[in-house]
């Protein structure tokens, strides 16, 4: 699929995939990476008004292919730079992340949380006290106007009013196979994952272009702008 006939070569991720024809991504990665970003950036702000269920731009994204060969890491590591929202880049628990949206609820009334990890085992490991992630981040996925949980003794209620929950990682396949917990298959979570799988990078660069800081800087402009209308 030819990616950049999907936008007009003026828009944010028209650009953004401009930006990224220096490195060795996948043309893919770039396309899904500029779309995550956007939603990140719109929140609740924009959806699609299905009766009683709304759509929301929350999307959860999982990069595959085999190590070393699509630069998954620098994909998620490049669309990470332009997000400006507070980014939940490495291990969390599911008690955690429910606390992080709880805090967020209460001090901004907005329970909101941006993932964004290179390896998937970072979020989703087999570890027992992660074993109630997958299911979380499948409830979260709904977006809910209000959520709530009895918490702990320490916690007390766990309270959460407009949830957004955005997910961005990489995985190989073999791991995803072999050594992600079942439950992740068996609670439905992988239903509301968009998995982007390629095996191609655009082209081999031993010595990529440099970019100077006036690329990134007119780009994030571009960005905010494109946040800004929707």
């Amino acid at each position: 699929m030819n990616y950049k006939k999907l936008v007009p070569e003026d828009s944010f991720i028209g650009q953004y995939m401009k930006y990224m024809s220096v490195v060795e991504t996948a043309e893919s990665y770039d396309f899904w990476c500029a779309v995550w970003g956007i939603g990140v950036g719109c929140g609740r702000s924009v959806y699609v008004g299905r009766p009683n269920a709304p759509v929301y731009l929350n999307w959860y994204i999982i990069l595959a292919a085999e190590s070393g060969e699509t630069r998954k890491s620098t994909a998620i590591s490049s669309i990470r730079g332009f997000i400006s929202q507070d980014v939940l880049s490495g291990k969390t628990s599911p008690e955690a992340l429910d606390l992080i949206l709880h805090e967020r609820s209460r001090d901004r009334d907005k329970a909101e949380a941006t993932i964004c990890v290179s390896e998937l085992v970072t979020i989703l490991g087999r570890e027992g006290y992660m074993s109630t992630m997958p299911g979380l981040l499948t409830d979260l996925y709904d977006c809910p106007e209000l959520r709530t949980s009895p918490g702990t003794l320490k916690s007390g209620e766990i309270i959460q009013r407009n949830v957004y929950v955005t997910f961005l990682s990489a995985s190989t396949p073999a791991w995803l196979v072999t050594a992600i917990n079942p439950s992740v298959i068996e609670g439905g979570f992988t239903s509301r994952v968009i998995f982007v799988v390629d095996d191609t990078r655009k082209r081999a660069i031993a010595w990529p272009e440099e970019r100077g800081e006036e690329d990134q800087a007119r780009l994030g402009e571009l960005y905010k702008g494109t946040i800004s209308r929707a």
